[in-house]
């Protein structure tokens, strides 16, 4: 059984922008060996036709309750039997991307304002991405929104909000202390010497903080 999206806590983004294809594989597991159980494949360069065998080759070494996200590729996501689809702003639409891929499938939105986040409860997404958050190598120019209307946008959304954007472990209490389900995090896995150690400490970072928040209330 697929763990359920509220429950997830930590989602690691496979870019290939920070590791070659051939080296994602062994990534995906190291990262599945951590304890991760939320992940996404993005590539902007590579051709579908070469997409789709490492995407398939990934799907087959998750576990069962392991959910597994293709960014931008609606149409490659039954043929490689991946979960659901990651969309931009300027992607597809969420309502052309849910009659490509039926009821059952996952669709998550990226947001980078309070109106988008807002906005994203008139669509039929599963989750969304709400950043960035901090400075992040992956989009330079990007300019961070914090996590200052995090709380407001919890209060009016239903589906679990994700944060990203510039995360290591020692700066994740803020977003998860504002409301976020989870922490999104791309470099800091993908570039650590010890992937699989990496996430564990993650989600022992994030276990600690929203233990705490708990005794709070």
């Amino acid at each position: 059984m697929k763990i359920n999206l509220a429950e997830v806590s930590l989602y690691v983004i496979l870019d290939t922008g920070y590791l070659p294809p051939q080296k994602m594989l062994d990534a995906a597991k190291k990262v599945i060996f951590g304890g991760c159980r939320l992940i996404q494949l993005r590539d902007k360069e590579l051709p579908k036709n070469k997409l789709a065998p490492l995407a398939s080759a990934i799907k087959k070494v998750l576990p069962d309750d392991a959910i597994f996200i293709l960014n931008d590729f609606v149409d490659l996501v039954k043929e490689v039997g991946a979960d659901g689809v990651h969309l931009g702003q300027e992607d597809m639409s969420v309502s052309e991307a849910r009659r490509i891929l039926g009821s059952q499938a996952l669709i998550g939105l990226s947001t980078h304002s309070p109106s988008q986040a807002l906005a994203s409860m008139n669509e039929t997404v599963n989750y969304i991405g709400y950043g960035p958050i901090y400075k992040t190598k992956t989009k330079p120019m990007a300019t961070p929104i914090g996590v200052k209307d995090i709380s407001f946008i919890k209060s009016r959304v239903t589906h679990p909000l994700f944060a990203i954007g510039g995360f290591d472990e020692h700066c994740i209490e803020e977003a998860l202390c504002a409301g976020a389900n989870g922490i999104t995090v791309v470099s800091a896995i993908l570039e650590s010497e010890n992937i699989e150690e990496k996430v564990r400490r993650f989600l022992t970072q994030i276990t600690g903080i929203k233990n705490h928040e708990k005794l709070k209330v």
